[in-house]
């Protein structure tokens, strides 16, 4: 058939009806899929090619679109809700800030760019502008589904559940076979703790609805309900409707067909299916099968409690004591112990207020069992450069040397790799927190739990520093020191004391120590990086960037790289729903959910993302807790900008004339050096200040004057931050010079993070 008998409308009809299947077939009638004319064609193959489980193809399609025609409207709000997979938010708020569509434009694609620019401002937690965009939007489109599932993704974002559920209803209302609503409605459901409505209201959708993502979400919440009968089937069901299906999209369905067989006794299976997914995970759950021939698996039935913004360690400390039949309340938690996330120490000090005996530990493989055996699950920190997060083991199996975690943000059980991830997390323990009801405690007896002496000695240093009294902390510090001179929890109480004092240079010592045996710690390397700035170490702190971004397997979206560069630190598609540093755990992932609105991470189908610090991400379904430390700008230079660039380019040259002169130099080593700020004599040509004029040497005095005056001031908005406990839940920052702080962290630690994809 030729080119004029491909029918765009009658092709995009059956799309949006949900038959992507037969959407397919009548355009390949006509022409291949990569060959779709125009720039309206190539958007409509994508769109079709992500419904049925072609991600990697559909982004292609929609990159040649946008070289093709770069100023085409439709073109431009697609390939920005590619950048806001690929790069992030910030990337897509960027690429959407300076286009408009125009005027003449279709009501409904102005409404479309609208309800994207909505939801980035959700993201950045703006929601009174994102509610005015969202009323402008449907002024032009009132009855278009996609804006009540843009609603509900804003409304689940504020933490309205019950209102994003009723959005995400009244888009079906409009039109019963949308997919993205089937699946953020399914999603809803399920965080409400109606799995199987949610399962049912898939399964009745799927009778009808061709859709890869709302297949492989009702999988999941049959395999969390624990049919794996039923999930092998909805599998098979997945695949035939996988009719684009990538590489990804086969590797998640081998890592399910895997576990459902291990579930079901069937080793040889699970091996076989193992071995087919060709990730570090996998490969170490097979090598652990293939080893233990006999073991155990014990998974305790703790609820799940979804956190709000920054609330991870309240939701997890909920959902232990409900488990334990205690009556807590998550968001009283929250009144009484956080603040900008949660520290370790108010974690523990409300256990303990509120009936509970408390006991901080490092986890170990042998513990975690010791403890799940006696059916005592536990929360537990991960800490990221910049960010933290609280979750609770529940369960593991012996075989494969797995935990299984439950995750505050998310409403499936991860599996985390126990060596892999006791070995990524060794620089903060991992610290985990045991809460036992006091009626239980007699559980405890005969229990040993790593490290818990040395914790309690550590609880007590924060405790003292708490109350103001800096002599107890010490005498609690040098009792830790004396059992464990070299140990994690005694250099960190070295850097709480010093972080209390506002001591930067003990900071700095104490930061040192701690990488001396973490030297890869992202955590570490950014507080070293903070200390060397309020020192005013500025040739030191290059070097050491230097230093950090050339190591092998840094991140390259480094603090040296361009802005543009900065935005590309996140990467997500269907089946991929964890960070780097959480595959490097050891976390096995769950898909996305094409289809719906947005990915999010270890959700079955493409769910919402809220911009939080927990992590989960993204992380993937590792975000991580503790160790949140803001950083201070930089302080102000006195004089132009372009004698500063001169003096530091002949420095770095080591050139000789003007800009290497004596008075030049003498300049450079005032700023270089905080500890010499205020001047100190020229050693390269003695007497060559003398000769300056008297109008010289003032500048020069004023300009040392302003450097130490904005130094004091640089201090002072870091001793807040830095002498608080690390938290876990820490907010994300925005905006460029957030941004690129943010990749800076992202360098440190070796990790990505998990990102919204509408």
């Amino acid at each position: 058939m030729m080119e004029s008998d491909w029918n765009h409308d009658a092709i995009l009809r059956l799309y949006e009806d949900g038959r992507a299947l037969q959407a397919l077939r009548l355009g390949e009638e006509a022409l291949p899929l990569r060959q779709w004319p125009g720039a309206d064609g190539r958007i409509l193959a994508a769109r079709v090619a992500s419904r049925l489980g072609g991600e990697r193809l559909a982004r292609a399609l929609i990159l040649r679109a946008r070289r093709a025609e770069p100023t085409h409207a439709r073109v431009h709000y697609y390939h920005a809700s590619y950048r806001l997979s690929e790069g992030g938010a910030h990337a897509a708020w960027e690429l959407l800030r300076g286009f408009e569509p125009p005027t003449d434009a279709d009501a409904t694609l102005r409404a479309d760019f609208l309800a994207l620019r909505a939801s980035l401002l959700a993201t950045f937690r703006d929601f009174e502008r994102a509610e005015a965009v969202l009323g402008e939007a449907d002024s032009l489109a009132a009855d278009r589904p996609w804006l009540l599932v843009t609603r509900s993704h804003v409304l689940e974002l504020e933490d309205e559940y019950a209102k994003a559920l009723d959005a995400a209803f009244g888009a079906l209302e409009l039109q019963p076979t949308y997919v993205p609503a089937l699946a953020q409605a399914a999603h809803l459901l399920h965080l409400q703790g109606r799995a199987e409505d949610a399962v049912d209201l898939c399964g009745r959708a799927l009778e009808t609805v061709e859709a890869v993502g709302l297949s492989a979400l009702r999988a999941t919440l049959l395999r969390e309900l624990g049919r794996e009968d039923e999930t092998w089937a909805e599998l098979d069901r997945a695949e035939r409707l996988a009719a684009l299906a990538d590489s990804r999209f086969a590797r998640w369905i081998a890592g399910e067909r895997s576990r459902l067989a291990f579930l079901r006794g069937d080793d040889a299976t699970a091996l076989e299916f193992a071995r087919l997914v060709e990730t570090g995970f996998h490969r170490r759950l097979a090598d652990s099968l293939e080893a233990r021939p006999e073991g155990r698996r014990r998974l305790l039935r703790v609820p799940f409690v979804r956190q709000h913004e920054r609330t991870c360690g309240p939701a997890t400390l909920t959902a232990l004591g409900r488990y334990f039949g205690e009556s807590t309340e998550h968001l009283d938690v929250v009144e009484r112990i956080c603040y900008g996330g949660t520290s370790n120490y108010s974690e523990r000090a409300w256990a303990e207020q509120n009936g509970f005996v408390a006991r901080e530990f490092t986890i170990t493989e042998e513990g975690a069992q010791a403890l799940l055996d006696r059916g005592l699950p536990f929360a537990f920190s991960t800490v990221e450069a910049s960010s933290g997060h609280m979750q609770a083991v529940v369960g593991y199996d012996s075989r494969r040397r797995s935990l299984l975690v439950r995750d505050p943000w998310l409403p499936y059980l991860a599996e985390w790799h126990a060596p892999a991830f006791l070995a990524q997390y060794r620089s903060s323990g991992p610290r985990a927190l045991l809460i036992v009801p006091r009626s239980r405690a007699s559980e405890l007896d005969g229990l040993a739990l790593s490290d818990a002496e040395l914790h309690d000695h550590g609880h007590a240093v924060e405790d003292a520093l708490s109350r103001h009294d800096l002599e107890a902390a010490y005498v609690e510090y040098h009792a830790l020191r004396e059992r464990a001179p070299e140990h994690l929890l005694t250099r960190l109480a070295r850097l709480a004391l010093c972080n209390y004092e506002h001591d930067a240079l003990g900071r700095l010592a104490a930061v040192e120590l701690l990488l001396e045996a973490h030297p890869d710690a992202g955590r570490f390397l950014l507080l070293r990086l903070m200390a060397l700035r309020e020192l005013g170490r500025r040739a030191e702190r290059i070097a050491f960037l230097r230093d950090v971004v050339r190591r092998p397997g840094s991140d390259p979206c480094s603090p040296c790289t361009s802005r543009r560069s900065c935005s590309k630190t996140r990467a997500n598609s269907t089946p991929r729903s964890t960070s780097s540093s959480a595959r490097c755990a050891g976390v096995e992932s769950t898909p996305m959910r094409p289809g719906s609105a947005h990915e999010s991470r270890g959700s079955a189908a493409p769910r919402k993302r809220r911009a939080s610090g927990c992590a989960s991400p993204r992380a993937s379904t590792s975000r991580a807790t503790s160790s949140h430390s803001r950083t201070s700008r930089c302080a102000p230079r006195a004089g132009s900008r372009k004698r500063r660039l001169r003096c530091w380019r002949g420095a770095s040259s080591g050139s000789d004339g003007a800009r290497d002169s004596p008075r030049a130099s003498c300049r450079r080593r005032s700023r270089a050096s905080g500890a010499q700020m205020r001047g100190s004599p020229c050693s390269n040509a003695p007497g060559s200040c003398d000769r300056t004029t008297r109008s010289s040497r003032s500048r020069r005095r004023a300009r040392s004057r302003a450097v130490r005056a904005s130094t004091r001031r640089a201090r002072c908005s870091t001793r807040a931050a830095d002498a608080r406990a690390p938290r876990s839940g820490s907010p994300p920052r925005h905006g460029p010079r957030a941004a690129k702080a943010t990749c800076l962290a992202r360098s440190l630690a070796g990790a990505n993070s998990p990102s919204t994809n509408p």
